[in-house]
């Protein structure tokens, strides 16, 4: 004899299932940070003991001049930035960098002064790639391929001695 609330007949518990819940609202999305407002990124650690740091440079400032030495490259992460040589009286745009170019390596890679300017063109935001961290990946590269170090540095000399432009 069974006591209990056994099901004879095959029949099955009856089981409540809660209503579905109402779908949340999505979040709005956050604002797009206005320049002066864009937190500053941590640094980060290259090879060398320098850390690589981040800037935001305003639209129509000059990142370096054509002359100076050079103690930094700079790796593009947004905006655009005209590249300008000196040709007798005015200066001239000889070409144009965006997001992922490197600019400034050249006086860093051969010790010469630098031989174009760089101005921004919109607001520019940058990782700085410090002389000694530029010199850690030269050594690095020569040891393991001088052959292509080799050939970086002809490229250099080959950029340096080439009229780029010639104004009459």
């Amino acid at each position: 004899m069974h006591q209990g609330n056994d099901q004879e007949g095959g029949a099955q518990p009856v089981i409540a299932t809660p209503p579905p819940l109402p779908e949340p609202e999505p979040a709005p999305l956050p604002k797009k940070p206005k320049a002066a407002e864009k937190p500053r990124k941590k640094p980060t650690k290259g090879l060398s003991d320098k850390l690589l740091t981040h800037d935001v440079i305003p639209a129509g400032e000059y990142i370096f001049h054509e002359g100076e030495e050079g103690a930094e490259a700079f790796l593009l992460l947004s905006g655009e930035v005209e590249i300008r040589r000196r040709m007798q009286k005015e200066e001239v745009v000889i070409a144009h960098a965006g997001p992922g170019s490197i600019i400034g390596e050249m006086s860093l890679i051969d010790s010469e002064p630098r031989m174009a300017s760089a101005k921004t063109v919109t607001e520019t935001e940058v990782t700085v790639i410090p002389i000694e961290e530029m010199q850690v990946r030269l050594e690095r590269l020569e040891k393991f391929d001088p052959v292509l170090h080799r050939l970086m540095g002809m490229f250099v000399k080959r950029m340096r001695e080439y009229k780029v432009i010639d104004i009459g």
